[in-house]
């Protein structure tokens, strides 16, 4: 049992009921087994402590950032994701209310596979993902609107081919290191983590569609972002944000922002 969904005393309490229901019916005395101490599934939560948060992006409101940022740069090539990314990076960039000359940074996570000369196959099981920087002037970002902000982000996935691979992975190999993810960013900065075109909600075994998808609490950082394919499919995407608690307040209190959310 992951302790995200209980502690120990949890653990065998479970363990304990799901022995007494096993010999009850070893014994045939019941078809219905009454546990001699129920599980108490009532939520709690700390005075005070609202539950997490889902802002969710209908396929409406991806499709308008979508036309919005490619009219602003007269061109078709910006993609929903980078779109909505830029969304985020501006808004939160505005809740955390930085100087106009901080530079801040977002990153995205660039899937390989298909970017390599010749491609690793789709299928290939292993790590094949880098973190690209996009950066920018807070007054930039702010007021150059967020055709400009999903430009910027375009390019730089675009640029992203084999020779810089090759090149990173030969650098790399001269001077190899490992990542602490958490240590690569600061307040200034957002990542977008995960990927809305991972098949989440289609795993089935046997307790029917999933009813939500969450991160959990370990690897996280402020500025944190991961992209999850909406529920209702369609193109929808789940945000899972992670910030502190006074950057959040502002966040949710940004009209622009709130405008394309749907919060539940």
């Amino acid at each position: 049992m992951n302790h995200v969904v209980g502690d120990g005393s949890s653990f065998w309490h479970f363990f304990n009921s799901w022995s007494e229901i096993f010999q009850a019916q070893e014994k045939g005395t019941a078809d219905v087994v009454q546990l001699s101490r129920p599980l108490n599934l009532t939520r709690w939560f700390p005075e005070n402590h609202p539950g997490a948060i889902n802002f969710h992006f209908s396929t409406d409101a991806i499709a308008g950032l979508k036309g919005e940022a490619n009219r602003q740069c007269g061109t078709t090539n910006i993609s929903s994701f980078q779109s909505l990314t830029a969304h985020v990076w501006r808004c939160i960039t505005r809740a955390s209310r930085l100087p106009p000359d901080q530079i801040s940074s977002c990153y995205m996570t660039v899937n390989n596979r298909g970017r390599l000369e010749p491609p690793v196959p789709p299928e290939y099981y292993g790590n094949m993902v880098t973190p690209l920087r996009t950066a920018a002037t807070v007054g930039e970002l702010l007021d150059r609107g967020p055709g400009w902000a999903a430009r910027q982000l375009h390019a730089t996935v675009a640029e992203h081919n084999d020779v810089k691979l090759r090149k990173w992975n030969g650098e790399w190999i001269k001077s190899p290191h490992m990542y602490h993810v958490g240590r690569m960013f600061d307040p200034c900065n957002i990542m977008m983590w995960g990927s809305p075109r991972f098949n989440m909600y289609g795993n089935e075994f046997g307790l029917g569609k999933a009813v939500a998808l969450q991160g959990g609490h370990g690897n996280k950082f402020d500025g944190k972002v991961s992209g999850y394919p909406g529920r209702d499919g369609g193109g929808s995407i789940d945000l899972e944000i992670c910030l502190s608690p006074e950057k959040m307040a502002v966040l949710e209190d940004d009209a622009e922002f709130m405008t394309a959310v749907t919060v539940s």
